[in-house]
């Protein structure tokens, strides 16, 4: 009791109420990660500008989303270890605190490097790797804080991914932009990351916010399967490890027909995605990459908004009806690639926005549902499924978009030269 009067009075001696410094610490935890990899994706148009190369922008996918799968397998396997050895406010220090730094250090030496193609896969693979360090770690470290802190989460992660839209708008930057200019909206996106390791060391130097957190990472490290953290927006706790959260019969082997619908669907957003390059210009390419994150932002928002909802039944229909909605979304825009000009410019970006803004809806609505009607004892379990049917998603529409390129317009004539540089201008 002492230690929390102690916390609450460094709290409130700071000025800033504790609730909101919780929300505050959760909001800014996520944007650097949510920011780098919009970023990234953004440069889909100038990449394929410089490069001359419309299937550069798809390798630039694999090299960046492919570290997320990487990252889960390594924490499955060396998280324990570092936070026995360590201690878990060493190594959550270094996750969430430091990391953002490590983020803009990884920038900043990108930038400072020649832009050839190498370089640019290889920065893509280290931020992709950084992101993934960072996303997973500050919805544990925050889940463990306070549960009714993870919309924060979100919103500073879709806060993140609208960055781009942001800074491309006023910025002007397009395909076409100097090298200069493609330097100093990455240097605007390092003094981010640098911006949130100083929010956090602030919170953790002047206010110990995070105290309890590490304490409560530490119950796991035993094979402990506690659940002090887990009542999220709105969900009743468990009485026990085997009652789910709401009930529905006995069966549960929807919950597999769910992520496989997962992965199919991440498949369909990631093949399209990689081939925005192909339905036009770079201009074009740069826009529907923007696109796509105001869809995802948009509907990250209802997500957030339907999480909180009280859900007595599993929506079977709902998900049933995105998908093929989606399915039907797909067609037209696979065809604008055989068939260019067979959707008129606004029927492109509204059947894009869409279909991108109903994928990110649906991932909120497969995580929230699988894990209320999950057991304690296999929620864990659950999250990792998902994950992987997510990943195996991305990776089986990357390799179909792969396929696609070299079958129906040869990938020698549009992949560029590893020696190519980006010149100053």
């Amino acid at each position: 009791m002492a230690d929390s009067d102690t916390t609450y009075k460094k709290t409130y001696a700071a000025g800033i109420d504790w609730t909101t410094a919780k929300h505050v610490a959760a909001f800014s935890m996520a944007v650097p990660s949510g920011a780098i990899m919009s970023f990234y994706t953004a440069f889909a148009g100038y990449y394929g500008r410089q490069f001359e190369s419309r299937a550069f922008f798809l390798v630039c996918l694999a090299a960046s989303y492919m570290m997320f799968p990487f990252v889960g397998w390594l924490q499955q396997r060396c998280d324990a270890y570092y936070d026995r050895s360590y201690g878990t406010k060493a190594a959550w220090m270094l996750r969430v605190m430091v990391m953002p730094t490590v983020q803009a250090t990884c920038i900043l030496i990108w930038i400072a490097l020649p832009q050839t193609p190498i370089t640019v896969l290889v920065a893509g693979g280290l931020l992709g790797f950084t992101a993934a360090v960072g996303t997973s770690s500050a919805a544990q470290l925050i889940a463990a804080m306070d549960p009714e802190c993870l919309a924060a989460v979100e919103m500073g992660n879709l806060s993140g991914s609208a960055l781009p839209i942001i800074v491309f708008t006023l910025t002007g930057f397009g395909p076409e932009s100097t090298l200069n200019h493609f330097k100093a909206i990455n240097i605007l996106l390092a003094v981010v990351c640098i911006t949130t390791s100083l929010v956090h060391a602030y919170f953790h130097l002047s206010m110990d916010l995070y105290a309890q957190a590490f304490q409560r990472l530490q119950y796991d490290l035993h094979d402990d399967e506690r659940d002090d953290m887990m009542p999220v927006m709105g969900m009743a706790r468990q009485d026990t490890e085997t009652q789910p959260l709401l009930a529905d019969g006995e069966a549960k082997d929807w919950l597999w027909n769910w992520s496989g619908i997962l992965g199919l669907n991440s498949s369909l957003a990631f093949f399209s995605l990689a081939l925005c390059t192909f339905v036009g210009g770079m201009g074009l390419a740069q826009k529907l990459a923007l696109q796509k994150l105001a869809a995802d932002f948009t509907s990250g928002l209802i997500g957030i908004v339907w999480r909180g909802m009280e859900i007595t039944v599993p929506q079977h229909y709902a998900v049933a009806a995105i998908t093929f909605l989606r399915m039907c979304l797909f067609v037209p825009l696979t065809q604008v690639l055989v068939v260019p000009g067979s959707l008129s410019r606004t029927q492109l970006l509204t059947a894009w926005a869409l279909y991108h803004g109903l994928f990110t809806l649906l991932k909120t609505m497969v995580g929230v549902t699988t894990a209320r009607y999950s057991p304690v004892s296999e929620r864990k379990a659950t999250a990792r499924r998902n994950f992987t049917f997510l990943f195996t998603g991305i990776f089986v529409g990357l390799l179909s978009a792969a396929l696609f390129v070299a079958s129906a317009f040869g990938i020698d004539n549009h992949w560029p030269s590893w020696t190519k540089v980006i010149d100053e201008e």
